[in-house]
């Protein structure tokens, strides 16, 4: 299941829990948890949007996530965490 960029413009995903990894194809996507359901950040047509950099990643995470609980950034093994995000 998946979430557009439009849709979280309107505000459907209250304090999201972000989450940005490495996807299987070598470019960087976002995960929002909230209320027991994930959700990926997709395209219009249903894709999941990616990221080659990562600062793009966080850049949007941070645009368009503005209430999130919190941001991760996973990496193979290593996990960032940056809570309190206002």
């Amino acid at each position: 299941m998946g979430i557009t960029q439009a849709e979280l413009a309107k505000g459907l995903v209250p304090r999201p829990r972000v989450a940005i990894f490495m996807g299987p194809l070598g470019s960087w996507q976002i995960e929002l948890t909230a209320d027991a359901k994930v959700l990926t950040v997709e395209t219009q047509r249903g894709h999941p949007k990616t990221w080659r950099v990562l600062d793009d990643a966080i850049a949007f995470a941070c645009e368009h996530c503005k209430d999130a609980e919190e941001i991760r950034i996973r990496f193979k093994d290593m996990e960032f965490v940056a809570g309190n995000i206002r």
